[in-house]
């Protein structure tokens, strides 16, 4: 589940660290669909336009060596 999504966040993590630090990113197959700066606003938004399951919520962590965790309303996983 979600592996378009995840191949698109970490072949493009170091860009959207720099353009999105610690913010809430709703993607959708290899799209960013929106920018947050809380999950449930990320989640409440996205539930207007997708239905659970066909987007994922990523927190953008400021620093490299913070995990990215990965949030959708079925999956969590850690990539790094």
């Amino acid at each position: 589940m979600f592996e378009r999504e995840k191949a698109f966040v970490e072949a493009n993590k170091d860009t959207l660290r720099e353009k999105y630090p610690n913010k809430e990113l709703v993607v959708v197959d290899e799209r960013i669909v929106g920018v947050y700066d809380d999950v449930g606003n990320a989640y409440r938004d996205a539930i207007k336009t997708y239905e659970p399951g066909h987007f994922m919520i990523q927190k953008v962590p400021e620093r490299p060596e913070d995990d990215i965790v990965w949030l959708s309303p079925f999956v969590y996983a850690r990539i790094f």
